[in-house]
């Protein structure tokens, strides 16, 4: 399940940082834009780490990245409801907020699962130790 999660995390890092850089133009030292690279490296580490522990489980910092994204992805969430709400006219937003809510969701799924796989990696380490 870490090593398909991993590889879904490449994935996802090769959709998700282009976008995004693009969206974010030209305002590459923007605070938001920084805190979204600093999730895509966590990610992009995790999956590395995970993949190259394999067969052992190594999802501690996918874990992290994960969260970091989870995280953001929520507050971006909240910023679009509160556009949203003060212009309801803005269509396009509505468009936006469901991606971006839709992709949080999808994270928050992806970390319930990788904390689950931490613990269960915690137990054995703590049961042969």
């Amino acid at each position: 399940m870490e090593t398909f999660v991993a590889k879904l995390t490449l994935v996802w890092v090769a959709l998700y940082l282009p976008i995004e850089t693009w969206a974010s133009l030209p305002d590459l030292a923007s605070p938001y834009y920084i805190v979204d690279l600093v999730g895509i490296a966590l990610m992009t580490w995790g999956a590395l780490v995970s993949l190259a522990h394999r067969p052992l489980p190594a999802p501690a910092v996918l874990c992290a990245g994960f969260a970091w994204c989870t995280a953001n992805g929520w507050r971006a969430t909240a910023d679009r409801l509160k556009r949203l709400a003060e212009d309801s006219s803005d269509a396009i937003g509505s468009i936006e907020l469901w991606v971006v809510a839709g992709s949080t969701f999808a994270a928050g799924i992806v970390l319930l699962l990788l904390l689950w796989l931490c613990a269960i990696q915690t137990k054995r380490l703590a049961n042969n130790g």
